[in-house]
């Protein structure tokens, strides 16, 4: 399958190439956004239940902000929090309708080399393929080779990238308990 994987991005110029690399970094960078929007939320919470925001990590955060009271603290750190998984929301929109358009171009290059090989073949060789099977590679085969396995390989690119930073922010805000629950789910 990997072969296949390659082949087919092998059949893609350059510029097409970079075009997929794109989508999958920007699905990360629009994931990141769910990262921040989820690093909000333990500060806002700690907060919201009173803690002293002198010290620790919200010390830290606290003197970034200007040392704002805790009610202003709250509302900069709700905005931000909303504002992160609205950002997030409209990049997915917008990525989504560059990934399809992407897509559906590069399968339309590939279904019109094929048929363009097709056509181009001598009269006996024509009249010893099977037509049928043409017509099927040339719309199904392409059509499942670009939407489903191209298609998947990049959300599954963009998904590992940011379940990776998801586990790398849960590392640092809790090493104990994320080390702990990846011994109990993943061991």
């Amino acid at each position: 399958m990997l072969q296949d994987i390659r082949y087919l991005l092998g059949t893609f110029a350059r510029r097409d190439r970079v075009a997929l690399a794109l989508l999958v970094v920007g699905q990360f960078l629009a994931s990141l956004m769910d990262l921040l929007g989820l690093a909000v939320v333990l500060p806002l919470m700690e907060v919201l239940l009173g803690a002293d925001m002198t010290q620790g990590y919200l010390g830290t955060i606290s003197g970034l902000l200007g040392n704002p009271s805790r009610e202003s603290f709250i509302v900069v750190m709700a905005v931000v929090m909303v504002a992160a998984f609205a950002v997030k929301a409209v990049a997915s929109l917008a990525l989504g309708w560059w990934s399809s358009g992407v897509v559906i171009r590069l399968q339309n290059q590939t279904a019109t080399r094929l048929l363009k090989g097709f056509l181009s073949l001598d009269y006996m060789s024509y009249r010893q393929s099977n037509l049928a099977d043409t017509i099927r590679v040339v719309d199904a085969g392409v059509s499942d080779a670009h939407g489903k396995i191209l298609g998947g390989l990049l959300s599954l690119a963009a998904f590992a990238l940011s379940t990776g930073a998801i586990l790398a922010l849960l590392l640092v805000v809790s090493p104990v308990g994320t080390a702990a629950a990846l011994l109990y789910f993943g061991g």
